[in-house]
């Protein structure tokens, strides 16, 4: 009896402090592919040109296979077999991006981490160039071209933030990649550097690069093959030339809005928050003096003007709340309720249930009405969020840690307002007894290599 009276209270008090309709629907979705009997897949992709082609990403073997949605069927030739460098251990690959000129050049791009050989402690992000035999659809493996490459300093700790997400801009036709901040120990405690990666501008971690691959700026590196463009933002003396934006601490994943051409960047937090942000030329972002937009870290000293978050949201078990932000993609296909909104997840779990948001973004950079949404799955289960991959028709896929492969075929709802507060109820009772453990949950210690978060 006390439990219940206790469970009115609650849901009386998230009555009066939530909106009472944050629930905003529910998000069918339908399994395209069963990752369960395949290698599973770390990055979805449309295929330029192509709008019926879906590609996908391998974790493990760096393999491209690519997705007919007209047959419901992946082509019997992967795209590419898979990914091998010589001076490399353990490979994970991360993200796929084809070039903007794809259907003639054949050019596509791979993000991958690796390890030096017998020392899985130091690692490095790389950038990896393939050519598509536009016939045949199947790369060449002696095309590889190594476009960039960054070590990592060596982490005994072996918990890295890598970023690596590729994107090409859809006007200049620049590559911006993520990289996260490399998990080295934060400044103030024992042997850790003065200046975190972030806010050390002759380097390029925990940052956003915008490199031009039509020309080479470093002949004599056979492991920098890119130009500087030449509008990149000036960030000082001894700044890198390639930097376009910093301050950012684990940007797993980055995509370009089809309506508005803005960068939208999803940084996974430390300790208190995770974060969107619009991408700007010049932008600080803050880490590791701010999370979010509260102060971690006093004894850092950003550089030059800071630029705040589109979007914040706590960890905990409320109705906005997680632990690790998966993006996300701006929806601009013909379900009308999702139109022009932004589509993430999280990729902790709370009572095995995914967390899927979604917020309205202004072309001013401005996040207004986040909601939340459930799903229901047509076969297989949607696991933690790796991807989010919007198609040239507007389509989005979703993809889940397990390997299933999901597509966005509409919605349904609302969720009836007693449902959404005693679903918000049973949130905020979750946050208490999760708030407790927020800490320890958020830095994900077990795997966190493996499994690219």
């Amino acid at each position: 009896m006390a439990f219940y009276n206790l469970l009115i209270v609650l849901l009386f008090l998230v009555k009066i402090s939530l909106p009472s309709q944050i629930y905003a629907g529910t998000m069918n979705l339908r399994l395209a592919i069963d990752g369960v009997k395949r290698d599973r897949h770390v990055d979805v992709v449309s295929v330029p040109g192509a709008p019926d082609k879906v590609a996908l990403l391998g974790l493990r073997d760096g393999a491209i296979r690519i997705y007919d949605r007209r047959t419901g069927t992946l082509d019997t030739s992967p795209l590419l077999t898979g990914v091998t460098i010589p001076d490399a251990d353990l490979i994970n690959t991360l993200s796929l991006a084809f070039a903007p000129d794809f259907q003639t050049s054949g050019k596509v791009y791979v993000s991958v981490v690796a390890s030096a050989p017998g020392n899985r402690n130091q690692d490095s992000n790389r950038v990896l160039e393939y050519i598509v035999n536009p016939s045949t659809m199947i790369a060449d493996p002696a095309s590889r071209r190594t476009v960039i490459r960054i070590d990592h300093p060596v982490d005994e700790i072996r918990i890295a933030h890598h970023g690596s997400d590729l994107n090409f801009g859809p006007t200049d036709g620049m590559l911006y990649i993520t990289t996260g901040d490399s998990q080295v120990a934060l400044p103030g405690t024992v042997g850790a550097p003065a200046t975190n990666p972030s806010q050390d501008v002759t380097n390029r971690l925990g940052a956003v690069l915008r490199v031009d691959l039509s020309g080479d700026a470093y002949p004599a590196d056979p492991d920098n093959n890119y130009a500087i463009p030449a509008d990149n933002p000036d960030f000082g003396p001894g700044a890198d030339p390639s930097l376009w934006a910093i301050g950012l601490r684990n940007p797993f994943r980055a995509s370009f809005s089809a309506l508005t051409g803005q960068l939208i960047i999803a940084d996974v937090g430390e300790d208190r928050f995770e974060e969107i942000n619009i991408g700007v030329a010049g932008a600080n972002y803050g880490w590791p003096a701010f999370e979010g937009d509260a102060a971690f870290l006093g004894a850092v000293s950003p550089a030059g003007v800071l630029t705040g978050p589109a979007y914040a949201y706590g960890h905990g078990g409320g109705a906005f709340d997680g632990f690790s932000i998966t993006g996300g993609v701006v929806y601009f296909g013909d379900i009308g309720a999702l139109y022009g909104r932004y589509i993430f997840g999280d990729y902790s779990l709370r009572d095995g249930i995914v967390s899927l948001w979604t917020v309205a973004l202004d072309a001013g950079g401005v996040a207004t009405d986040p909601q939340v949404w459930s799903y229901e799955v047509d076969g297989g289960v949607f696991g933690r969020p790796f991807a989010f991959g919007a198609m040239e028709d507007g389509a989005v896929f979703m993809l889940g840690d397990n390997g299933d492969v999901f597509e966005l075929t509409g919605v349904s709802g609302p969720v009836p307002a007693a449902a959404g507060l005693l679903a918000s109820g049973v949130g905020l009772l979750a946050g208490l007894r999760l708030m407790r453990r927020s800490k320890r949950r958020a830095r994900w210690p077990a795997g966190r290599f493996e499994e690219p978060r």
